[in-house]
């Protein structure tokens, strides 16, 4: 025997965590992407500017 076997109640807890630990992974390098693409942007309007 491995080990106490998991309930569906604990397989849909552990799914969910995953779920929420992959969200938080994108939306981290969302803001990154974010950050640069406002950089850039900055860039743009400066270049644009001369």
């Amino acid at each position: 025997m491995t080990g106490p076997k998991k309930t569906e109640l604990d397989q849909w807890k552990t799914a969910a965590e995953d779920s929420r630990n992959v969200l938080a992974f994108y939306e981290k390098r969302n803001d990154k992407f974010k950050a640069e693409i406002r950089a850039l942007k900055a860039r743009v309007r400066d270049l644009e500017a001369k």
